[in-house]
Order: C-alpha cells, then sequence, then structure tokens
C-alpha cells in the first residue's frame, strides 16, 4: 500500500493547490505500480489517470494526454469501452485535448499580435506573412484536431 499512500498523499497536496508537492508524489506511486504490477494493471491506470490530471492542471496538456491515452488504454482492454473507468477517461482525454488546442491557438494569436505589432512598428505597410503564417499554423491545428477525432471514432459538430 505505499503506492496507494503516496496516491493520496498526492492527492491531498493537489487538492490544496500545491501541485509541486503533489507531482514527486503521484510519479513515484507510477513506478511502483508498473514495477510492482506492470505496466497494464488497472491500478497502474489509475496511477496514470491522476499524474494525467495533475499536468491537466498545471497546463502541461501534451504530457496529459499522453497519460491520459495510456490510462484509457488499459481500461479498455481490461474493462471494456463501456465500464464507466473508460468513459471517464474518455471524457478526461477530450477535455485535455481541447484545452491542448485552446492553448495553442492562444499562444498562435499572442504571436502573431506581437509579429503584427513589430511589423507595424517598422514599416507603415500591413504585411500578410504574419497573416498566412497564422491561418497556415491554424488550419494545421485543427486538422490534427480533427484526425485525432477520426481516430478516436468521435465526430466534430
Amino acid at each position: 500500500p505505499v503506492a496507494t499512500d503516496l496516491n493520496n498523499l498526492a492527492g491531498l497536496h493537489q487538492a490544496q493547490g500545491d501541485y509541486a508537492a503533489a507531482r514527486p508524489l503521484y510519479e513515484r506511486a507510477l513506478a511502483i505500480y508498473e514495477q510492482a504490477l506492470g505496466a497494464d494493471h488497472p491500478d497502474t491506470a489509475q496511477s496514470l489517470n491522476n499524474l494525467a490530471i495533475l499536468c491537466y492542471y498545471e497546463e502541461r496538456f501534451a504530457e496529459a494526454a499522453e497519460m491520459m491515452r495510456r490510462a484509457l488504454a488499459i481500461w479498455q482492454a481490461i474493462l471494456g469501452p463501456n465500464h464507466p473507468n473508460t468513459q471517464t477517461a474518455q471524457q478526461s482525454l477530450a477535455a485535455i485535448e481541447q484545452q491542448a488546442l485552446l492553448q495553442n491557438v492562444t499562444q498562435l494569436l499572442q504571436q502573431f499580435k506581437q509579429d503584427d505589432n513589430e511589423e507595424s512598428q517598422s514599416s507603415q505597410q500591413p504585411t500578410t506573412e504574419s497573416t498566412s503564417a497564422l491561418l497556415e499554423n491554424l488550419a494545421q491545428l485543427f486538422q490534427q484536431s480533427k484526425q485525432d477525432d477520426e481516430s478516436s471514432g468521435k465526430k466534430r459538430k
């Protein structure tokens, strides 16, 4: 139960907003579960889920998505697609991916604004390079999101 205790203590730190204290505890618990029970055990999946949620709160969306995908794969294989853990992991993964996309778009828009301001200061003529780059990057992000949705069986409305 050392790993369980570590997970519980990490959850307490996370609930208090002390993510820096929670992270190493979740990571250690995960390492113990993987070593003792294997990479495909439901307790390992739960530990991955816990760490993924922490990463979500830390706005580390790529890392959160990777861990949630691993947890989801374990639960799908062991518990099936209709089990509550599997369903919750699917919903969590969708929320994580949505926030990752939003974060990427926000960063692109901020970069565009900065580039546009720099171009405006250096010349009075508006240029289309930044606009083209921004639109291309947005198109790539949305295309990737669409591919991710299709590969996971979801459809955009």
